[in-house]
């Protein structure tokens, strides 16, 4: 979050991207003179919905949009929509006044002559990123002034399946064919499959997972929004009660995995009984609706406590106050009473903090129950022991092994370093509602999360294939309903292979061990999912334990290989003629408006003076001034390496934000040099082979290798590695 807000101060100029769903392509600008200046795409797209259905591997997906014309003319044109590979159109509906308009479905090989056409007479290469696809087309006219054109289309596909691990994918790029931010982006997916659904899996969006009798709806939606990537998501079902699914990727080197775990959401599997210990800051800067929104969120988690539970509440400010002397079954009565006492709760006094984390650890003796301490507050401690690095080492010495500590800070007054080492030294995990957010629905999710381990004391191991850079480097507990993803590196090799899953349901000790191919390229998105993970658990290591030169130069090898924003990677923006582009930069950063620079040139280079490396420094300052370890500013570094540690190539992320001079084709990441786009693999390489832009040599470099459509689409300039030679397009 907060790199993302830092980064947005680079964002100079509109974005241009080269792959989006329906879209509406005018064939005639109207007869000069105009109120308004037309271009080929001057259409917005107000409102895209998207709903699709799933029955075992059979897609059909309905698209309704909106398209509003913002000039003050009539215009004309064809909408397209680039088919997926196999689907067949089953409904198409469009009125132009009281005329229903007919569409017609084309092959890739007619689809291929219709897009290059554009492309030549636009002198555009955006469409290329279509080659291979088939079309669906339609004539739309008119399109009145200031008017809205809706359509609706209904496709149906069959879903690729590999090992057991489904893929669905829905193109949803429409930057380079809308004027301006869309209204409203919506997609609802519909899973039933015959088997228990497993894995289910989104690694470009953060999408709703909600099951429901045997099915899955998977939710995303946002507003004002330009989608720079396709939306990508995984499934798969069987009866295994601790489903596994692999996805990889190899580019001839040493490949890439993600490794997916999802208990299965039937009955197969028991919940184990679990020791839980709610531990609540009643200080008095929780007075007010932080403590009331914390109390109804500390019921939710003691009324669904399960019957085998055990559980134990402390309550402390100047001192601490637990509610029991030992932990107490979760009878309906004991938690009536336990219920009473947190309505009575009232916010005053200090922070007593290190006496409260030892008071909890303090509940728990001797057992094979696993052990929980879910710890709420919005301070630091003021009471007492206050110096972090001591109450970690007190608190290390006084810890269960089978106890996991979660953390769970509310606003930004916190020691953020502290309470994240608390959770990552207890085998937990930390979490932060910051003041807009609702502290009660946030909380009650974060209680769902942890509530119901299904396998503790896990331990992941690898037959048959060599594996390395590993994360997470230490396996968390596996909880009812929720998935872990593992991430790593592996050396190619033939003959069997598997891993092996090994740990505690209950008291009983489980394995698994499950057959796989280590081979192949699944999802080229996978190489950078570990390289956003490896990053996030680089920049916590720098952030918790100090910097070094060496996981320094390793945070910036991988920016720089796979496009990912760091605080020690600036990507700046510099005009052609003059330093404007640097002059908007820090406007934007200061919080002014920036103009759009008309032309440019671009530059990636490691740098000490980038924004996102300032906040680290300013953050680095406030310790050594003895400052708060947290503020606005920590808590949300907190939660953006919490999420690059998550891995998800989601959402508005880092390739959004430097859309501008960075993009990611593939295995590959292509940076914006001096007007031309320069895959990584070639920065420092001789040109080989020179190509003109629309050159019948370009088109038939095309035919011969389509899989450069993506590629060639960056933009008339482009450099490249083809068979061992540098390649150039270049503009005459």
């Amino acid at each position: 979050m907060l790199l993302r807000r830092l980064m947005l101060a680079c964002v100079l100029l509109p974005l241009c991207a080269a792959f989006g769903d329906g879209f509406i392509i005018i064939e005639r600008p109207p007869p000069e003179p105009m109120p308004v200046p037309v271009q080929h795409f001057p259409l917005q797209v107000k409102f895209h919905k998207v709903e699709c259905t799933i029955r075992g591997q059979l897609a059909t997906t309905s698209v309704d949009q909106i398209f509003h014309n913002p000039s003050g003319v009539q215009l004309e044109g064809t909408y397209i929509f680039p088919l997926p590979v196999e689907a067949t159109v089953a409904q198409f509906s469009m009125w132009m006044g009281d005329q229903e308009v007919q569409g017609e479905i084309l092959e890739a090989g007619k689809a291929r002559e219709i897009y290059e056409g554009i492309v030549r007479s636009m002198k555009d290469p955006a469409l290329l990123e279509y080659i291979g696809r088939g079309m669906f087309k339609a004539r739309v006219f008119p399109i009145p002034a200031h008017g809205d054109v809706r359509v609706r289309l209904t496709y149906n596909e069959v879903l690729p399946s590999t090992q057991g691990l489904v893929a669905y994918r829905y193109p949803l790029n429409t930057e380079k064919f809308s004027s301006s931010p869309i209204e409203s982006v919506s997609l609802l997916i519909d899973i039933d499959t015959d088997l228990p659904l497993q894995t289910v899996y989104s690694p470009s969006h953060d999408v709703d997972i909600l099951r429901r009798d045997g099915r899955v709806k998977i939710s995303y939606e946002e507003k004002n929004t330009k989608p720079d990537k396709d939306f990508m998501l995984y499934y798969s079902s069987g009866e295994d009660p601790l489903g596994m699914s692999l996805l990889t990727w190899d580019n001839g080197e040493d490949g890439h995995f993600l490794l997916l775990l999802s208990p299965n959401q039937g009955e197969e599997i028991e919940a184990a009984p679990k020791d839980v210990v709610f531990v609540l800051d009643t200080s008095g800067s929780m007075v007010g609706p932080k403590l009331e929104q914390a109390k109804r969120a500390l019921a939710y988690g003691l009324q669904n406590l399960a019957a085998k539970d055990r559980f134990a509440v402390i309550d402390f400010a100047t001192g601490v106050r637990p509610f029991s002397s030992r932990l107490l079954e979760a009878s309906p009565g004991n938690i009536e009473k336990a219920l009473a006492r947190v309505e009575e709760l009232r916010a005053r006094g200090g922070t007593a903090l290190h006496e409260a984390v030892e008071a909890a650890y303090g509940m728990f003796g001797e057992g094979d129950q696993r052990g929980i301490v879910v710890f709420i507050t919005d301070g630091e401690p003021t009471i007492g022991l206050t110096d972090p690095d001591e109450i970690l080492k007190r608190s290390a010495d006084v810890r269960v092994s089978r106890v996991r500590f979660f953390s769970f800070g509310i606003g930004t007054e916190l020691d953020t370093h502290l309470l994240d080492q608390l959770a990552s030294q207890g085998r937990g995990d930390r979490e932060y509602a910051l003041p807009e957010e609702n502290l009660e629905i946030k909380a009650s999710a974060f209680f769902d999360k942890v509530s119901y381990p299904v396998l503790t004391d896990v331990v992941l191991s690898f037959d048959g294939i060599e594996t390395y850079d590993v994360y997470p480097k230490q396996m968390p507990d596996i909880f009812m309903g929720g998935q872990i993803s593992v991430v790593g590196k592996y050396r190619p090799g033939e003959g069997s292979q598997a891993f092996r899953l090994t740990g505690r349901q209950g008291a009983e000790q489980v394995e698994a061990v499950y057959e796989s191919k280590f081979a192949g390229r699944d999802d080229s998105s996978v190489g950078r999912i570990w390289a956003r993970r490896k990053v996030g658990y680089l920049l916590d290591e720098i952030r918790l334990h100090g910097e070094s030169q060496e996981l320094r130069d390793e945070v910036i090898q991988l920016s720089i290989e796979f496009g990912i924003m760091t605080p020690y990677t600036s990507y700046l923006v510099v005009e052609d003629e003059s330093q404007l582009a640097q002059t908007n930069l820090r406007r934007a950063f200061n919080g002014e408006p920036a103009p759009a620079a008309p032309g440019f040139g671009g530059s990636i280079s490691p740098d000490s003076d980038a924004p996102m490396r300032e906040a680290l420094d300013r953050l680095e300052e406030a310790e050594k001034a003895g400052e708060s370890r947290g503020g606005r500013l920590g808590v949300e570094f907190s939660l953006e390496l919490k999420r690059l540690q998550g891995g998800k190539d989601d959402g508005e992320d880092d390739m959004a934000i430097a859309a501008h001079f960075m993009r990611k084709i593939g295995s590959e990441t292509y940076y914006l040099q001096d007007a031309a786009w320069v895959s990584q693999r070639v920065l420092n390489k001789e040109v080989s082979r020179t190509v003109t832009f629309l050159s019948d040599e370009y088109f038939e470099l095309l035919s011969n290798h389509p899989e450069l459509g993506a590629v060639l689409a960056l933009g008339e300039q482009v450099r490249f590695e083809l068979n061992g030679e540098v390649v150039a397009v270049v503009v005459e």
